[in-house]
């Protein structure tokens, strides 16, 4: 992970990318350029007793597919981001929880959506008040025939067990995911992963990666976890997509699995970038007035962005979009504490000073500068603050980081 920010530093940053790829990066993010956003809410009338699912469905063949869902708790936001072509949504509610639609349950769905055009985006609404009538039920039979038994059928990995020591947190794998995050949806079995058989007497622990990074790197951590009391559950994603659509991805995983395993809540545990993607997973919370997340506890995370980027922006002629997210007066983190941490949220804020950036001349850890670390905003939302005397990588590594995490998850403040 230092040498990916050290990509980002000045004149290297061109010095470091080679024709191949560049090449890659440029073929991959024009695939990016072409996909369109669907986003939309879903109210229901009276609120469901069972969570929503919203489907897409392509409507581009003679068969209509159903592409992707989400699941939402209750009535809320929706966001699917897809190739060109023509969509409908679908929105039920699945009281019996079987991902399956049942005709006794409400649903509604929207018009015809054209979405020809690259970089398109459309918003509607829909509203659940009454099951479905004759042809909206045939119209939701034809799609059950073309082979779906389940839309949870469409996301693989939703809290299968995986090892630390997986194949799929491999360093090709964490660099796909940067330098070329379309392609890596598709190559890299990315979601939300346990350890161990869900237990439901153990809080449930979530750890979030950051930038070129995968859940591997918390293994100090997790192997001086309490195991009696917590179960550690993993984030994988492709760390080069924009942060917002990676928090909207984490939100519905974590409101999913929430929905079939039954955990109350979860603590989070993050690093680096992987801070800034939960803050936005605990805000899509906080706007949606949920409160599955009781602790935040971050360390090492670069709030106020990179300064370094600035530079690559300029310099590099093409951009992942994750970095202009992480360029210090990025609208992402102009806006990420315009929503405030819920009360039964608190914010643990842990940051590392060894080291020094050689480039930029200012106080580090060897890659995010303390000024980074230490945002007025973040201090402001933070119930406790701590430094270590570690660079951005050994925080990972120390018993005294280890320890404190196990106190602050055991507490009940």
């Amino acid at each position: 992970m230092t040498r990916i920010y050290r990509l980002l530093i000045g004149v290297s940053l061109v010095v470091i990318l080679t024709g191949c790829t560049l090449v890659d990066l440029s073929h991959d993010l024009k695939k990016i350029d072409r996909l369109v956003t669907i986003t939309g809410t879903v109210q229901a009338f009276p609120e469901s007793s069972g969570p929503i699912i919203v489907v897409l469905i392509n409507d581009s063949i003679t068969q209509p597919v159903a592409t992707n869902y989400r699941v939402l708790k209750s009535s809320g936001k929706f966001h699917f981001l897809t190739e060109p072509g023509l969509y409908r949504i679908f929105a039920f509610e699945d009281i019996n929880r079987d991902g399956k639609y049942n005709y006794a349950e409400r649903v509604e769905r929207s018009s015809m959506l054209e979405m020809n055009t690259p970089g398109k985006q459309k918003h509607i609404k829909l509203v659940l008040n009454q099951s479905a009538d004759d042809k909206l039920a045939e119209e939701i039979h034809k799609i059950k025939r073309n082979g779906l038994v389940s839309f949870h059928e469409l996301k693989l990995n939703l809290g299968q067990i995986i090892s630390l020591d997986s194949d799929t947190f491999s360093r090709k794998n964490q660099r796909k995911g940067l330098w070329q995050p379309y392609r890596s949806v598709k190559e890299v079995p990315y979601g939300l992963f346990l350890l161990d058989d869900y237990a439901p007497n153990k809080k449930v622990v979530l750890f979030v990666h950051g930038i070129s990074g995968s859940p591997a790197q918390f293994k100090s951590i997790i192997n001086r976890l309490d195991h009696s009391r917590f179960q550690s559950m993993l984030v994988y994603y492709p760390s080069g997509f924009p942060l917002s659509l990676v928090g909207q991805y984490l939100n519905s995983l974590v409101e999913e699995l929430h929905i079939k395993l039954g955990f109350e809540q979860v603590s989070v545990v993050a690093h680096s970038m992987g801070g800034l993607v939960s803050r936005e997973f605990v805000n899509i919370q906080s706007i949606h007035n949920k409160s599955l997340v009781d602790k935040l506890i971050t360390i090492s995370t670069p709030w106020s962005g990179h300064a370094s980027v600035t530079r690559g922006l300029k310099l590099s002629p093409v951009i992942i979009p994750v970095w202009r997210d992480m360029e210090p007066k990025s609208q992402f983190l102009n806006d990420l504490y315009l929503t405030g941490l819920s009360d039964e949220t608190k914010h643990y804020l842990l940051f590392s000073f060894k080291g020094r950036s050689q480039v930029a001349g200012e106080n580090s850890d060897s890659v995010v500068s303390i000024a980074s670390q230490l945002r007025s905003s973040a201090q402001k939302d933070a119930s406790l603050i701590r430094g270590f005397n570690e660079d951005h990588l050994t925080i990972l590594e120390s018993s005294e980081v280890s320890m404190l995490i196990n106190q602050l998850l055991e507490s009940k403040q």
